[in-house]
């Protein structure tokens, strides 16, 4: 059974360094979500418009991974697949 932990908050840091699964979630419906590895740099959104619609204002030039309301950190299952497995 894979251990579950949740953290609340306003403003919630967790270290990703032993994952290589990070589940970013979009800030509106049409933001990109999905699995990334958070290991990657991440690139802001290039084009200001799309930026401002798609990305949290306040962390649209973040170079780590984030997730807006809701970030999961996980290992890829045996298939490289993240969310298959989590430890």
């Amino acid at each position: 059974m894979p251990e579950v932990h949740f953290e609340r908050g306003s403003n919630v840091a967790v270290d990703v360094e032993p994952y290589d699964a990070f589940y970013k979630h979009g800030w509106h419906s049409w933001s990109p979500s999905g699995w990334v590895d958070p290991h990657e740099p991440v690139r802001p959104i290039a084009d200001e418009g799309r930026r401002l619609g798609h990305d949290d204002p306040l962390h649209s030039f973040d170079t780590s991974v984030g997730g807006s309301g809701v970030g999961v950190v996980g290992r890829c299952g045996a298939n490289g697949k993240p969310g298959t497995r989590f430890d």
